[in-house]
This record gives C-alpha cells, structure tokens and sequence, in this order.
C-alpha cells in the first residue's frame, strides 16, 4: 500500500532526529584535514636621527697669528646604516683658517664644502667633531688691509655647519643620498604647494584632485588662475601616479590653472599622468611665466592647453600629449593648443618651445604651429604620423 505524504514527511522528520542524537551521545565524524604552522612575520622599528653642537663660540675675534677652539660635533643614532654628511658654508673670505677631522670625505667639486662618512646600525649614539684639533686660526701675515672693504672692516663673516643623516638603502652611493635627502613625498593640495614653493625634488605619492582656486575675484574673470606656484628649480617626479582636478558642477568664469611655472628650471619626470579633466570647463596644466620648464616622459591631457609658454621656455624630451577627454569630444579642434606659446611673445623672442621627443595626438608641432615657416620641432628632429583604429593621428617627434 502506498505511504501517504505525512508519513514521509514524518520519516525524514525521525532520521534527522536520530542522527542529531548520534552526534549528542558521543558520536564522532573525521575528516581529512591539515593545519600549517603560524608564519610570523615580524618588523622592527628603526630610526635615523642626527644632532649639531658646539660648546665655544659663537662669537670671536680674529687676531692674527693666534688659533680658537671651535668644536662642532655630529651626533648620530642610526639603528640602520646611514650616510651622515656635514655641510660647511664658509663666508670669511679666507681669513679663517681650519682643517676637516680625519674620517670625513669630500663628496666632490660639485659640492663644495659637503662632507660624508658612512655609519654602520648601531643602536649607540656616536659622536664625530667636524674641524681636526677643534680650532680655527688665523694667518700671522693678515694686515689691516685684509680686514678692510672700501675702507670699512668687513662684515658678515660667517662660517656655518649644519649637519643631515639618512638611510643608506635604497641609494647607491653618497651623492645619491645627498640627493636624496630633500625629496618632499606628497599626497594632497596643501603638501604639494608647501613642496613647489620650497622647490627641490616632489614626488607623487598618491593620485589625487586640485581644488579650484579660492578667493577668486571680478578681476580674474576671463583669465588663467593658478592653484600653485613654482618659484625655485623644482623637480616633479610624477611616480606613476595622476595629479587631477576637481570638476565643477557650475560654469566658471575663469580658468583654473593647475601649476604656474614663475622662476627656476622645472623638470617633469615618472611617467605618471597630469590631467585638466573638468568637465565643460577650460583648465590649463602648466603655464610657463617666467621659468623654464623641463618635460622627460609622463602623459598630459589638456583642457584645452597642457602647457603653454607665456613667458620663458619648454623643452619636450617625451611624453603623450593629448585633450582631456570633454574636451577632445566638444572641441576636437583644439588640440592644434596642447602645447603652445603665447602668441605676441613667440614673435619677440621672449617664448620659445623646442621638441625633440614625445607624441601628439591629432597635432603635429613641425605644422606651422605659430604661422607659416614656423616649427616646435628641434633641428635634426622630425616628425612621424600614424593612424589610429579610433581614427586620431599620433604625430611623433623622433631623430632625423
């Protein structure tokens, strides 16, 4: 006879109580299985601190023929291996005399009065004076007109030292370290306008968006406004990283302007991306006003100018010059201004632009860029065309 559905219900209903009673009452399943070991990985915490002291001075008389003590004195603690360098600005226009302390090593006639030695980790303090026998002297031969300029004595003699210790790794030798040792890493607005108004070498460490300019005013309608300031030789080590802009929901009646190029030599290097993407609004990478810029490689959208030369000169060495894309799908017309000199100071001589490497996508730079007869492109340099799938021509700047 055939069960009915309650049943089997009820059948299933007592198999899955007996086997939870199995388990209860002490049975017991095993299943293949392995554990591995911990692997611990542990890191210690290391430093690299350094210290200058002097207990004479800091005032003294020069009196010929006699010796002062002088005892500057490098203290280190480095729990890893670090360069520690010495660096002695001397403005006594040869009146004071002294030796370097035995240990210390020029690190040569590119960088006058800088001094290194190695240190190995050590979790001591190590102590190292800077002048041999802790003395500065002064030649028995000075007369009164050694002292004297213009008939006044001299002033503003000064001999200073100052000291800098770091990490041995990842640098190759000494004045990779020294090199090294003013990097500024940034990461946001306010680090990056601290790091290009100090200058030295920048690097990307992080993507990250401009803010549009605050404090805007009438008076900048119409006009390039910038976010930041170059004033000293600068180095821009884009990292592989990509430095945007924050787009805008509203129509502005200026052009934001992400990097103004004021003074100095400014190199762009890291193959990383620098990109005026805003949306319906006009951005300006780099505009060049006064200073002299310096392009290695990366990738540069403009909206509609990545860079332009108002004042100064551009060197393109490498790179991929291209609209951001709003732009290139609105004014497709403009990318004849990814790079460009303003006109009125192209014609006088005071902006100049030079290309000796890099691709421009629908622009070609030896194409009459600033009227008929004109070229962006070096001597000895030429250009090469190739058509993309998309339809946009790549226009490469290569030997001759």
């Amino acid at each position: 006879m055939a069960r009915s559905k309650k049943a089997k219900v009820l059948t299933s209903v007592a198999a899955v109580a007996l086997a939870a009673s199995m388990i209860i009452g002490g049975g017991t399943y095993a299943y293949l299985q392995g554990v591995s070991d911990d692997v611990v990985n542990t890191f210690n915490a290391n430093q690299v601190t350094v210290e200058l002291e002097e207990t004479e001075g800091p005032d003294y008389d020069i009196i010929p023929g006699t010796s002062q003590a002088k005892d500057p004195k490098v203290t280190v603690n480095n729990t890893v291996d670090a360069y520690v360098f010495v660096e002695v600005t001397d403005n006594t226009d040869g009146l004071v005399e002294y030796a370097i302390e035995d240990g210390w090593t020029a690190l040569g006639d590119a960088y006058p009065g800088v001094y290194y030695r190695e240190v190995a980790a050590n979790a001591q303090e190590n102590e190292f004076y800077v002048l041999k026998d802790n003395t500065v002297s002064y030649d028995a031969a000075l007369t009164n007109e050694d002292m004297l300029e213009n008939g006044e004595l001299k002033d503003g003699l000064e001999l200073t030292f100052k000291a800098y210790a770091i990490q041995a790794e990842p640098f190759a030798n000494a004045v990779e370290a020294w090199n090294g040792k003013d990097i500024q890493f940034v990461a946001d607005e306010e680090s990056l306008k601290a790091a290009l108004e100090a200058g030295g070498e920048v690097v990307l460490d992080e993507d990250f968006k401009l803010n549009n300019p605050s404090n805007v005013t009438e008076e900048d309608y119409n006009h390039l406004v910038p976010i930041t300031k170059i004033t000293e030789d600068t180095v821009i080590d884009l990292n592989g990283k990509e430095l945007n802009i924050v787009e805008s929901d509203e129509s502005l009646p200026y052009s934001p302007l992400m990097i103004s190029v004021n003074s100095g030599t400014t190199v762009f290097r890291g193959n990383g991306v620098l990109n005026c993407e805003a949306g319906n609004n006009q951005v300006y990478g780099v505009d060049i006003n006064g200073g002299n810029v310096i392009v290695e490689n990366g990738t540069y959208y403009g909206a509609c100018t990545a860079f332009q030369v108002t004042k100064g000169s551009l060197t393109i060495n490498g790179g991929f010059f291209d609209l951001a894309p709003t732009c290139k799908a609105q004014a497709p017309n403009l990318a004849n201004y990814v790079v460009n000199c303003y006109d009125p100071s192209y014609k006088n001589g005071t902006a100049t632009l030079t290309i000796t490497g890099g691709t421009f996508v629908n622009f070609d730079p030896s194409a009459n860029p600033e009227g008929a007869g004109t070229s962006y492109v070096a001597e000895g340099y030429t250009v090469e065309a190739e058509k993309q799938a998309n339809g946009d021509i790549w226009y490469t700047v290569v030997p001759a």
